[in-house]
């Protein structure tokens, strides 16, 4: 099972720094994530991943939240693949999905064409009465002549 199942557990504790331009703090730290990698064929990858953190500063909280993600990759042939990408934020209430398909005949030659969107719900205690999406549409080329 191990060859198609992974898992990562990351934490930290103890003080940090706030980079703050304006009043930079230091507080107490508090995160912890765990990543799934999932491939139970070569052709499909499902990576599953949560991530929450908390910062102290003294007794008083400054934030604390939590970060999303699930990533598919889907392969046709090792050359010709597709990703996409939802990522949910707690922190500034964002919802975004990225979605990439991409053509690599070498190093220096390839071709993707992807979008994505994001959704500003806004933080919790703060919501976005009437949240609009956003859409981005990209495409990249890379061709390397030889000799």
């Amino acid at each position: 099972w191990t060859q198609w199942l992974q898992m990562w557990v990351r934490g930290k504790l103890g003080e940090a720094i706030l980079y703050d331009p304006d009043d930079p703090i230091v507080g107490f730290n508090q995160s912890l994530s765990v990543d799934l990698g999932i491939q139970p064929t070569r052709f499909l990858r499902l990576a599953p991943q949560v991530a929450w953190e908390r910062f102290l500063d003294g007794q008083t909280e400054v934030y604390e939240g939590t970060v999303s993600r699930l990533k598919v990759e889907a392969f046709a042939t090792p050359k010709l693949w597709a990703r996409v990408i939802q990522d949910v934020s707690s922190f500034n209430g964002r919802n975004s999905t990225e979605v990439l398909g991409a053509w690599e005949q070498s190093p220096g030659r390839a071709l993707y064409i992807g979008g994505h969107t994001v959704v500003e719900r806004g933080p919790e205690d703060e919501p976005v009465q009437s949240p609009e999406r956003e859409w981005t549409v990209f495409t990249k080329m890379s061709w390397v002549f030889d000799g």
